[in-house]
């Protein structure tokens, strides 16, 4: 034990009084991680850790190696991604193959100091900074998710275990504390069967919101699903990992099997009613081990299924939602109470800080500490509210919640025009859109300038989209609209009006998301032919099953999309994709891709020759300010332009009629470029 007990003594020397690094001693976090990643620490690992279940006490050192080292290996003043991943890459196999041991053993101090360090090794400089006073931490840019799988499949099986189940029956759960920490030896005694299945599913739960691919392995696993159907028949109803159960499972069933589980909706709803907030307590966000938001997103997760909605219909709870959405738009005196109750809040929080606030760097961190627990419990309302938003807007496609949610266009109009992120302006906006639709829609103006338009959640799917995009337009040759500007639904929609075919990129989160669900089902009532290609393994039910149905679909599985995409090696998918358009049924024709505005002067430029100008140099954003405009009238509009008042005068006034009609803005960058570009056809044409 000579390296260890040489590296206890060097870091007994330097560490600071709490037993962490410090700052600026790269010197001593480099050794101790270097440390863990040596057969040494390999060695020393196994012993101590099987000494976690046995009757004696750990041995000093021991103790040392398993929570204080590790933990300093993971320093969050070092730690990052790169660290990350060597770590990973080391440790994972050896915690897998150690675990199948204690699963046998139930050894469950064990397995719940290797599923905290699971979580805890996610956790790194970016990471934190990225999820600053968030409800939990998650993970990003997750590395490893094979792994991470691999080790969940080996522990799932425990939630069906008989022996572990009558374990978890016996255990006095109400007593049990079920919270994440770092690994401590305190906190890795005595460890229940309620807190391995709390712990576990936390694990898988975070997993599967990490992002559309993990998602995706989680709800295509046929072993995982089934262990979770089968654990939730067996726990008891009054349990606490019962919730967490329902959580998981209202993410990855699918349509076929609501019917089994038509018990989760209620039992969500009753659990949103007793978040915190709605009951005037935001000093806390979880309940039983359970995040308030984790509530939200399940229930978005069933309200994407009309059996669900029905529901949620009949039981009118639409104030639930409407009410976790009040805190976008609090008036200055609720903010001014809530500024006293955040106040209290920071009070709680000073037994973590110095008593002494005299001194002037002591009182700073006080202050600090008080304006970004205020920050961040704001910003955890805000996703709160965001989540809720999603769900008015799945409900939206309902007609008669439709009906019921009009007399909150007003409100939600007030929202989009405030400071908020992008991601909830679209889902604002997309929602008002919805809300303000009318139902006929074939008076609506179109012209098929576009061959094809995309359409793809571009959260997820976007570098996928784009493969795609790149590919079809390289080997097809099609005008395809697939454009970063087209921000506002209104936009979006004008898009599918102008094009004769929509390609609908589909992924598991394409199907969940409302704005991709708009786009499809508008272009699918203005009789639009759609091109199902599937980026991702995806269950095609629910509305898009319904969109899908009866129509030829192009498959390209994840595994196989680089190969299929970049090396074109797949010659079927050539041919499948050729066949949409070059089949009768699709009435593609090339017309759109006219460039006879090339060779006519601009006075005799008709309003689809102003669009194609446009398209062709990507100053797509410009159509919405030149709708229906001929030659004669763009040559008159750019005359304004290019005097010497009117050129940024111009340019404010395009900003304005976007912000006001469409909600974007015109880059400096696209307006520099049109009036550049236009300027080669005036200059041959005669007024």
């Amino acid at each position: 034990m000579s390296l260890l007990t040489s590296l206890i003594d060097k870091f007994t020397l330097s560490c600071t009084k709490d037993n962490q690094i410090g700052d600026h001693d790269d010197d001593l976090y480099n050794l101790i991680f270097d440390y863990y990643i040596s057969p040494d620490a390999v060695e020393h690992f196994t012993q101590a850790i099987h000494q976690l279940d046995s009757t004696s006490s750990l041995e000093e050192n021991y103790q040392w190696f398993l929570f204080i080292g590790f933990n300093a290996a993971m320093d969050i003043g070092y730690y990052d991604g790169k660290h990350r991943d060597i770590l990973c890459h080391f440790w994972l196999p050896i915690y897998e193959v150690l675990l199948n041991e204690f699963i046998e053993n139930l050894s469950f101090n064990a397995i719940k100091y290797i599923l905290s360090n699971l979580i805890r090794m996610q956790i790194t400089i970016e990471s934190l900074a990225e999820n600053f006073m968030k409800q939990e931490l998650q993970f990003r840019n997750l590395n490893q998710k094979n792994e991470y799988l691999s080790i969940i499949k080996i522990l799932l099986p425990l939630l069906i275990n008989e022996n572990f189940l009558q374990n978890l029956q016996n255990d006095n759960y109400s007593t049990i504390d079920l919270r994440w920490d770092a690994n401590t030896y305190s906190n890795t005694q005595e460890i229940t069967s309620t807190y391995i299945s709390w712990i576990l599913l936390k694990l898988l739960l975070m997993f599967i919101k990490t992002d559309g691919n993990c998602f995706t392995m989680i709800k295509h696993d046929l072993y995982i699903t089934n262990n979770l159907c089968q654990s939730i028949r067996l726990v008891d109803d009054q349990h606490p990992i019962k919730l967490s159960l329902y959580i998981i499972l209202a993410l990855v069933i699918n349509e076929n099997e609501i019917q089994d589980f038509k018990d989760i909706l209620p039992v969500l709803v009753d659990h949103i009613k007793k978040i915190n907030y709605l009951n005037g307590n935001i000093s806390s966000f979880s309940n039983n081990g359970v995040y308030d938001i984790d509530l939200l997103i399940a229930l978005k997760g069933c309200l994407q299924y009309d059996q669900m909605k029905a529901i949620f219909l009949k039981n009118d709870d639409f104030n639930l939602l409407i009410a976790l959405i009040d805190p976008l738009f609090l008036s200055t005196e609720i903010e001014s109470e809530e500024n006293n109750i955040f106040s209290e809040l920071s009070k709680s929080l000073m037994d973590l800080t110095p008593e002494d606030e005299s001194d002037p760097d002591q009182s700073q961190v006080v202050s600090e500490m008080k304006t970004n627990v205020k920050n961040g419990l704001k910003n955890l309302l805000k996703d709160m509210a965001f989540v809720a938003l999603e769900c008015l807007y799945l409900i939206s496609f309902n007609q008669e919640a439709k009906e019921k949610l009009q007399n909150l266009i007003e409100s939600l109009s007030l929202i989009r025009d405030m400071d908020i992120h992008d991601s909830m302006k679209k889902i604002i906006d997309g929602l008002l859109w919805k809300l303000e639709q009318k139902d006929d829609v074939q008076n609506e103006q179109e012209n098929n300038l576009f061959d094809l338009m995309i359409s793809y959640n571009e959260d997820d799917d976007k570098s996928a989209a784009l493969k795609v995009y790149n590919y079809i337009k390289d080997h097809f040759h099609y005008r395809i609209s697939f454009d970063d500007y087209l921000i506002s639904t209104s936009s979006i929609c004008q898009a599918i009006r102008n094009s004769r075919c929509i390609l609908l990129c589909i992924s598991e989160t394409y199907k969940t998301n409302p704005n991709c669900r708009l786009q499809a089902e508008y272009a699918h009532d203005r009789k639009k032919q759609l091109i199902p290609f599937l980026l991702k393994q995806t269950r095609l039910d629910g509305w898009l099953g319904s969109i899908c149905e009866n129509r030829s679909s192009i498959n390209s599985i994840e595994e196989e999309f680089e190969k299929v995409m970049e090396t074109v090696t797949n010659e079927s998918q050539q041919e499948t994709l050729a066949a949409f358009f070059t089949s009768p049924e699709s009435e593609v024709r090339m017309t759109s891709t006219s460039n006879d505005y090339k060779t006519i002067p601009i006075e005799s430029w008709t309003d689809q020759h102003v669009q194609h100008f446009l398209y062709d140099n990507k100053l797509d954003i410009m159509v919405l300010l030149t709708e229906h405009m001929n030659g004669e009238e763009l040559y008159q509009l750019v005359d304004k332009c290019q005097s010497e008042q009117g050129y940024w005068m111009m340019f404010d006034r395009f900003n304005q009629e976007l912000e006001k009609r469409f909600h974007q803005v015109l880059p400096i960058s696209i307006y520099v470029r049109f009036l550049n570009q236009i300027r080669r056809y005036i200059t041959v044409s005669m007024f």
